[in-house]
């Protein structure tokens, strides 16, 4: 039904009825002025309660977002602390701490004081400039055949620089038997030298003179421990491992070779 009918059904139900002190027209009014503060009232709640969440939503967000910081920072510093060193040598929050060195600071195995005493590559590379002064950019390539072999030799170069230039003297270690025995050595040389030791050790130096030139080739020193072990070491007027014609003079004197081949250290490895 709507209003105007309602405005009609009153007046036609009050007419002829005595004059009452009631106004159809205004009863209507006020219906439909309480109605429109109704629907104030719902939309001013509305507008109220979403005001109260907007603020909420505001007051909360930088919570929010300064909690996430807190968890990122954290999280990097965890990061950082397990790629920087620990500043007292201990994991600062218990983390694993990592110390990393840069490159340029960091040696290679063959300088290090462990490999020069742990090893007969890094030994005779230490020792040779002290029996050999003037010797510069050693350079030991060994094989070690006891790694094949109980019975195996070690054999290979000591490289070096003097005043003549590059050069090398041939080294080789290990069983007698496998190394050469004395009298083996003195056939492919001229054994002008024989020494003995109270333990028992000899030691031989052979020369090899030019057929035609008539001059020092090479030289070489044989000495024989009494375990049965023996050390040989050569150098010749040639390029090391080649013999295709003097380039030089003899490498090392005799005493330099028999200093090297008589040091003890050198079957402690």
């Amino acid at each position: 039904m709507s209003e105007a009918d309602l405005r009609e059904g009153l007046r036609a139900a009050v007419d002829g009825e005595p004059p009452l002190d009631f106004d159809a027209d205004a009863l209507i009014r006020r219906a439909h002025g309480l109605r429109a503060a109704r629907k104030r009232r719902r939309a001013l709640v509305a507008v109220g309660v979403a005001t109260v969440v907007l603020m909420a939503a505001v007051l909360t967000l930088p919570n929010v977002l300064l909690r996430d910081a807190v968890e990122v920072d954290a999280l990097d510093q965890r990061l950082l602390n397990t790629t920087a060193p620990a500043t007292n040598g201990q994991p600062t929050d218990g983390q694993p701490s990592v110390t990393l060195t840069p490159p340029s600071q960091v040696a290679p195995p063959w300088d290090s004081a462990a490999w020069k005493a742990t090893t007969l590559t890094g030994y005779l590379t230490a020792r040779f400039p002290e029996i050999v002064p003037g010797a510069s950019n050693v350079r030991v390539e060994l094989v070690d055949g006891r790694l094949t072999s109980p019975d195996g030799v070690v054999s290979g170069y000591v490289y070096f620089t003097d005043r003549e230039g590059g050069t090398g003297i041939m080294v080789n270690l290990g069983p007698a038997a496998e190394v050469g025995t004395r009298e083996s050595f003195c056939r492919g040389l001229t054994c002008v030298n024989h020494m003995t030791w109270p333990d028992g050790s000899v030691l031989e130096y052979g020369t090899a003179v030019g057929p035609v030139t008539r001059s020092l080739g090479g030289h070489s020193v044989g000495y024989y421990r009494p375990d049965g072990t023996a050390v040989q070491l050569a150098g010749y007027n040639t390029e090391p491992g080649r013999n295709d014609g003097p380039v030089r003079s003899v490498p090392l004197t005799r005493d330099q070779l028999i200093a090297l081949a008589t040091d003890p250290r050198l079957f402690k490895f």
